[in-house]
């Protein structure tokens, strides 16, 4: 027991050597123990494990044991036993080996270097990833740096961009710099920045005082005030908008309705003019910037006069309330004489028109782009196939209008129907499903009378038919069955056709003026074949 005991110590203390050579992903790890009890006759080890048939045995005077071609990104473990009479060992000792990597040396930024020479006077700037130091003339005072940097933070919203400064003193300022914007492009910005310095530091040798940038005035409103049968309108018009303040009782709805007579009569939103509700009785209109105040003042004028026009039947609606107004009173003595010409026009007539106009060129032509499955029943409704679909359709809707929401159009549609000549769907190889081989087709061509139910955005149809249908070779095409009203030759092969009457529903929603997305149902009875196909879809709409 006393010499295993000894064995142990011995063996805990181990050593290990490791060399890696450079620019290598291997190493060479030498490991060395003590020979501290000169009884010990052998001793074995072995690399990771202590597998009873892995062991390298080595005589008692051997100190060491060594490894190349070991991979430097991996730690290993050398197991040593040591034997009297090499029959019986010792207990394990271990050491583990593993390289310990040195973290990269960091390569201190070079920066970008600009000098800016103007009027006898160097501008120095060092551009870094986040910071830029810009050395000028001493001459220039930390309050002129100031007022120069107040006025481009003006002009170029620095701080919104994320640029901060500060002064070091003697003619040193410290720029920082989201670091998302690069050392390139801060360099650039910084081109911009020190062209308009110079023009602030050129004054400097004669000790002027820098130019302070010019207050804005204040732009004095345009007020307009507006009577008509005893009702007060006001415009306060100034660049860019009109603050327009009428009587409390014209809801926001009947103003709304002005509005969009207004911008029927004159494509106001064409024009870039906008207006929003702000409080009862007053609305806030908006001009574009090419607009000065006096134009959208003219332009007010025009408004108002129609507005006069939609006030008017207000005041006969409340006859207790308001005063009465003598029928030889002129409104021209209130309103100025092209107003009133202007007002004469009355909207309510204007909106039949435009309605009218509206009815008789409702007329809209879809190319529709569909896709979906299939499936046929015989006589007694028993299931029989399901087919893929695609078809291309042309849709001439209200040919003939109805009234405002309905209208009657026409419809043609060419399709192909897809079935796998095996009859199932089940290809245990998925590139098969894109091989035109396995499939029958049948194409078809059919035409519709339909009626168009048109309600906002909403387009539902309905429609009915007949058309023609011709599929594959009888002998090789499952769909063929569908097809039995007679053959015709093509060159060598056979193919089957039948007449067919049709059906359709469906409904459209337009995301714009062109674009429409919706689905539809469709029905078939094949004429010959004695057949009922029902198909459902998905439709892509392009309105022209």
């Amino acid at each position: 027991m006393q010499k295993i005991k000894k064995l142990i110590i011995a063996l805990t203390a181990m050593l290990m050597i490791v060399s890696v050579p450079l620019a290598a992903a291997q190493m060479t790890v030498r490991w060395e123990w003590l020979l501290d009890d000169p009884d010990v006759t052998a001793y074995r080890y072995q690399l990771d494990g202590e597998d009873p048939d892995g062991w390298t045995m080595v005589s008692g005077d051997t100190s060491s044991a060594e490894f190349s071609g070991l991979d430097a990104d991996k730690a290993y473990t050398l197991y040593v036993q040591r034997s009297y009479d090499g029959v019986n060992w010792s207990p394990s000792a271990s050491s583990t080996a593993a390289v310990e990597k040195a973290a990269p040396e960091e390569v201190p930024e070079e920066p970008i270097v600009k000098t800016y020479a103007y009027g006898g006077y160097e501008l120095t700037a060092e551009i870094l990833t986040g910071k830029a130091v810009l050395t000028y003339p001493a001459a220039v005072t930390d309050a002129d740096a100031e007022a120069f940097i107040a006025y481009e933070n003006a002009a170029y919203d620095l701080a919104d961009a994320g640029v901060t400064y500060s002064l070091e003193g003697d003619g040193v300022a410290v720029f920082t710099y989201p670091e998302t914007i690069s050392r390139e492009a801060a360099a650039a910005e910084l081109d911009v920045l020190v062209a308009d310095l110079i023009d602030y530091i050129t004054p400097a040798p004669a000790e002027e005082p820098l130019p302070m940038p010019e207050e804005e005035v204040s732009e004095e409103p345009i007020v307009k005030t507006y009577t008509y049968g005893g009702y007060t309108l006001t415009a306060e018009v100034s660049e860019g908008s009109a603050v327009l303040s009428y009587p409390a009782f014209v809801t926001e709805a009947e103003a709304s309705a002005f509005f969009a007579t207004e911008n029927s009569r004159y494509d106001l939103a064409g024009l870039g003019v906008t207006y929003m509700f702000t409080a009862p009785g007053e609305a806030v209109i908006g001009y574009p910037a090419a607009y000065t105040a006096e134009e959208a003042a003219a332009e007010l004028d025009v408004l108002v006069a129609d507005l006069i026009e939609y006030l008017t039947p207000a005041q006969t609606a409340e006859p207790e309330t308001e005063p009465a107004v003598p029928a030889e009173e002129p409104a021209a003595e209130e309103v100025p004489a092209e107003e009133t010409t202007e007002a004469a026009e009355s909207p309510v007539a204007a909106e039949p028109a435009a309605s009218a106009e509206e009815d008789e060129s409702r007329f809209a032509f879809s190319l529709l782009f569909k896709g979906g499955v299939a499936a046929d029943f015989d006589d007694s409704f028993k299931f029989g196939n399901i087919m893929a679909n695609a078809s291309l359709g042309f849709d001439f809707a209200n040919i003939l209008p109805a009234g405002d929401h309905f209208g009657f159009g026409l419809r043609s549609d060419l399709g192909v129907d897809f079935q796998p000549k095996g009859g199932a769907w089940d290809y245990a190889d998925k590139m098969e499903y894109f091989t035109v081989a396995n499939y029958a087709e049948a194409v078809s061509l059919d035409l519709k009378l339909t009626m168009d139910i048109v309600a906002g955005p909403m387009d539902l149809y309905l429609g009915g038919g007949a058309g023609i249908a011709a599929g594959n070779p009888l002998g090789d095409a499952v769909i063929s069955g569908n097809l039995a009203q007679g053959e015709f030759t093509l060159g060598s092969a056979d193919f089957a056709w039948d007449w067919f009457a049709s059906a359709v529903a469906g409904v459209r929603f337009y995301m714009g003026d062109v674009f429409s997305l919706g689905a539809e149902v469709g029905y078939r009875y094949m004429v010959g074949a004695k057949q009922h196909i029902g198909s459902a879809d998905i439709v892509l709409g392009f309105t022209f």
